[in-house]
């Protein structure tokens, strides 16, 4: 055989097969190249058909030191590279994780939520340096949902707990006297309202009532009020009047008239207390030598007045508690300096005040 001719063939069959693998590898790029992932918004489960270990793919990695991997468009501007083993719903989680933390929201609690933009992925052959982690490339796309180049679309529930205040029920009985009262406290109940939120980069779009439950019902407040007439009793109900002073002048004949209440000492502008619960029902300045007069109207047919006052603190219709300021000492009307004039009328007819002031 000739020396010659049979080194020829080798060399000729050598560059075929190089030939031969050359273009089998321009068709792998051109299939590489070729091959565009586009909208996101659907669950985007990417395993390729060029997984690691191609034989081809493992040649030209050799040769050029080059891999396939995904590049990310968004406004035809590159952002980076992901390697072709991952999965994009692994990276679509990871831009997720970011979104609720800044949100503070559960995962559990979400229901939806999409990357929306103008995005685009497509393959490409790249050296192995250039290839982002999935966390990176995550970062990137929510970082970019904040400057509005990217929508994150999310929807998720919201729970809110509520306390539920007790009511207050008022309850009269007999077995306390007029001006006494019991407490029981009631406990707060618990409302739980679920709500349905739709959020685009954090600008709420939407919210929906979905759920309102009542998890603990609240238990109404108790007051037990007294009813029994204490003055048939001979019992002493009336709270001081004033804050201090002294009796000057008592209920009575006086000065060749009659006395209808008790003169209590004062200085212009102390305050003036009511005596008993009730309700005003005169509030205004008085001819008959009362003065700036104040008349609360009580339970059982009582009625207290106040006369000789510096100043009104209540109007007439107003609810007033046992204690309330209600006006301030004067002089004004018939007096002979300051003082308060203070009655205790028992179905309209006066009595003596001091038997049932509690001392």
């Amino acid at each position: 055989m000739d020396t010659s001719s049979t080194s020829f063939n080798k060399i000729r069959m050598i560059n075929i097969f190089i030939t031969l693998i050359v273009l089998l590898l321009n068709i792998n790029i051109k299939l590489v190249n070729a091959e565009t992932v586009n909208n996101l918004n659907k669950d985007i489960g990417f395993y390729f058909i060029y997984n690691e270990g191609n034989f081809f793919d493992e040649i030209y990695k050799a040769i050029t030191g080059k891999v396939t991997a995904y590049k990310i468009n968004i406004d035809n501007q590159a952002i980076g590279y992901f390697s072709e083993n991952t999965n994009f719903k692994n990276i679509k989680n990871l831009v997720l994780k970011y979104y609720l933390e800044d949100i503070r929201v559960n995962e559990n609690l979400v229901l939806d939520f999409n990357i929306k933009g103008n995005i685009n992925i497509s393959k490409e052959k790249v050296y192995e340096e250039v290839i982002e982690e999935d966390v990176e490339i995550a970062k990137k796309i929510y970082e970019l949902s904040k400057s509005n180049n990217i929508t994150l679309s999310i929807k998720y529930l919201q729970e809110n707990i509520l306390e539920i205040k007790p009511s207050t029920i008022i309850l009269p009985t007999e077995e306390m006297f007029l001006g006494e009262s019991k407490t029981i406290n009631g406990k707060p109940g618990i409302e739980k309202k679920v709500y349905e939120i739709s959020l685009e980069n954090n600008s709420e779009k939407s919210r929906k009532l979905v759920k309102d439950d009542i998890a603990k019902e609240a238990i109404s407040t108790k007051i037990y009020r007294g009813t029994k007439n204490p003055y048939e009793y001979g019992i002493a109900f009336l709270n001081q009047p004033t804050r201090g002073g002294y009796l000057t002048s008592g209920y009575g004949e006086r000065w060749e008239s009659f006395h209808k209440g008790i003169d209590i000492s004062g200085n212009i502008g102390d305050d003036v207390l009511a005596a008993l619960e009730g309700e005003v029902v005169y509030a205004e300045y008085n001819d008959g030598g009362y003065g700036n007069l104040i008349i609360l109207e009580h339970e059982n047919n009582m009625k207290t007045f106040y006369g000789h006052l510096n100043d009104f603190y209540v109007k007439v219709g107003d609810k007033v508690n046992k204690g309330d300021v209600i006006g301030a000492i004067g002089n004004t009307g018939f007096s002979t300096g300051p003082h308060l004039h203070f009655e205790l009328r028992v179905n309209n007819n006066p009595v003596d005040p001091y038997e049932y002031i509690i001392q």
